[in-house]
């Protein structure tokens, strides 16, 4: 029985030597090679004003081991030539492993329609040797904006001129934005602005937006004055003209004719009744009220008033 035993053990372990080994299969060498990728495989350049230029980017990265060779870069338009185009004349393009680059595409419509193209950028990725990207974008009429003032002409009250010359008046006008687009307001500017000052923030105006600007007449002389206002900004420029005048204090000015009354002959019997009568006029000739505070004859038994103190 031990030997039955022992002679099965052996035949086992030689078995078993004996089997055939499984040929190893070689491994094959890795192939390092370009892959490109791109920020966005559809370019939207929404709406754009007509014949107006827009231009949008487009990131190219080669994330592959090996460099990527850019061939080419083509662009296709589904209707007008030019309206997709490269802003800058393409050259041979590398990139290393990891690298990148900037492309810029501009859209230009020159109709109020909606427009769609696309972009081919060739290259020595072997998986993606020819990729599109797609373009779209709408032509749209242009917003303008368009400026409105009110008035056109500033006339002031009168200013009195005295020491210390501080005395003024002011009148404004508006600025309106009655377009499409923001109003820029550029500059502002008086032609005589030691006499007409501005008080006026600047800015911009949004559409159907208002602004008030105030104009501040100081003379410091006697006079009249005036002043152009001259408004510039994105749309056409504007002109406000400005009058004013420095006057003096007011004052009144007693004018008295005649200055010599003669009476006629005037005959001297009882009861004394007989009388002549004579009249002068005042009358005012300045600037303001002239108060008569009194009217008075030296011989008054002779001479008598017949007067009311008037204010002229």
């Amino acid at each position: 029985m031990l030997y039955f035993l022992l002679l099965c053990f052996i035949s086992i372990i030689f078995s078993g030597c004996g089997k055939e080994k499984t040929p190893v299969e070689p491994i094959a060498p890795i192939v390092e090679k370009p892959i490109i990728k791109v920020s966005s495989k559809a370019m939207d350049f929404g709406s754009q004003e007509r014949e107006k230029e827009k231009s949008l980017e487009l990131n190219v990265q080669n994330t592959g081991k090996a460099n990527l060779e850019i061939t080419n870069i083509s662009i296709t338009n589904d209707a007008e030539d030019n309206i997709f185009y490269l802003a800058n004349k393409f050259e041979k393009i590398t990139l290393a492993s990891n690298g990148k680059t900037t492309i810029a595409i501009n859209f230009q419509p020159l109709k109020i329609v909606k427009y769609t193209g696309s972009i081919t950028i060739e290259s020595n990725d072997t998986d993606n040797s020819t990729l599109k990207i797609t373009c779209k974008g709408e032509g749209v009429e242009a917003t303008l904006p368009k400026i409105e003032v009110s008035p056109l002409t500033l006339t002031f009250i009168d200013v009195l001129v005295e020491e210390p010359y501080t005395n003024s008046s002011t009148v404004s006008f508006e600025i309106s934005n009655t377009g499409t687009a923001a109003l820029e307001i550029t500059s502002v500017t008086s032609s005589n602005q030691e006499v007409f000052k501005l008080d006026y923030t600047g800015g911009s105006i949004e559409i159907e937006g208002k602004k008030l600007v105030n104009v501040i007449f100081q003379p410091q002389t006697l006079g009249e004055f005036k002043a152009d206002i001259s408004i510039e900004s994105n749309d056409v420029s504007k002109t406000i003209t400005c009058i004013g005048e420095g006057v003096k204090k007011a004052e009144p000015k007693i004018n008295v004719t005649p200055l010599e009354l003669a009476f006629i002959d005037v005959v001297v019997v009882e009861p004394y009744s007989n009388s002549r009568q004579a009249s002068f006029k005042i009358s005012n000739t300045g600037t303001a009220a002239l108060e008569i505070t009194s009217v008075t004859s030296s011989n008054q038994e002779l001479f008598k008033l017949d007067y009311r103190c008037i204010r002229l």
